[in-house]
This record gives structure tokens, sequence and C-alpha cells, in this order.
């Protein structure tokens, strides 16, 4: 990803207008989109109805000032980035390059999730993640990047157990796979 994003051909569109160095949000959003439905592929509207709405979040998170033109958004990131256009049931779709770039953006939105279900005090985003995703087969893949980005990540100890003891009230079979990938034998006493 890294070397795709700070390739100088990609690096300005990705940065500049209309994406303004928010392309990992907005494919994180549309990977999770597309999880959420089940598939691999996204209808162009339903793409740019996920773009939308996150501009909004960005919007009123006051990382952006102004919502940006969420086909010009999907150009650039179909353009300069992991997501092709294609055709399903006669209509144009966008999908990822492979499945596993879908996982990773969609393990990022899970980190992000995960984040706010971290705060202390906030028991309804905690059952929540719970409730939507851990409980969710749909989610186990980016589940299980999720952890494996954890492991790899010396800071994101905190987040893995978080992570794993959520995971423990829904299904122990699981959690205990989750901490494999999270390194369990660095995390200390999980």
């Amino acid at each position: 990803m890294r070397g795709m994003e700070n390739d100088p051909a990609h690096q300005h569109a990705l940065v500049g207008d209309p994406c303004r160095a928010n392309h990992r949000r907005y494919l994180s959003e549309i990977a999770s989109t597309m999880t959420t439905g089940t598939g691999t592929a996204l209808r162009e509207v339903d793409a740019l109805k996920a773009i939308t709405a996150y501009a909004r979040e960005l919007l009123s998170e006051g990382v952006i000032w102004q919502l940006p033109d969420p086909r010009g958004v999907l150009d650039v990131l179909v353009s300069h980035h992991v997501l092709t256009r294609s055709q399903v049931s006669d209509e144009p779709s966008v999908q990822f390059a492979h499945q596993r770039f879908q996982e990773w953006f969609a393990a990022n939105h899970l980190l992000l999730r995960l984040k706010l279900a971290s705060h202390p005090g906030d028991g309804l985003a905690r059952r929540e993640f719970q409730w939507a995703i851990l409980n969710e087969p749909i989610w186990g893949e980016a589940l299980r990047f999720l952890a494996e980005c954890l492991a790899e990540d010396d800071l994101a100890g905190a987040q893995a157990q978080e992570l794993i003891f959520m995971a423990m009230s829904v299904d122990l079979v699981f959690a205990a796979e989750l901490a494999h990938l999270a390194g369990w034998n660095r995390l200390g006493s999980v």
C-alpha cells in the first residue's frame, strides 16, 4: 500500500482534491459497505452513497471544509488506487483489485470502530461492536486481518487485548484464534 501511495504518479492525486489525503478512509468505508453486503463488488451508486456519507462525517469532524464531488473521489480511487470498475448484473460497479485489499481496508474500518468501543465508560459502543461485528460471521476475515495487523504494531497491545476481551464474551474459540493472530504471547496476561 505504502509503495503504491508513495508513487509520485499517484501521490499528488490522492493528497490533492477531491480526496485530500482521506483516500484510505473512503476506501475503508467502501470496503465496510461491501463486507456488510456480503459481496466483493458494490454498485457504483452505493459506492457514491458510501463516499458521501463518509464525507459528511469528515465534514462534521472538521477534517474537510466542504463536501467533495463523490464521483470525483471515486474516479481518483479507481485511477490511482486499488479499486476497479466492473459490470455486475448490468450495473456499473466497483470492486477491489484483490479481495485481500478489501479485507485490509475493512480491517482499518474495524480498527476505527474498535478505538471508539474501547473508550472507558462507553458501554454502548462496546456492546454495538460485540453485537454488530464480533457476532457476525461476515466480519471474520477482516477481524483476523485486524488481529494480524495489531500483532505487527508494538503500540497496539492494548487494542489487541480489548479486541480479545470483547470477543471472549461472544465466542471463546474465535477469541482464542484472534489472540493467537494478535501475538498472544506478547500481550501479557490475556
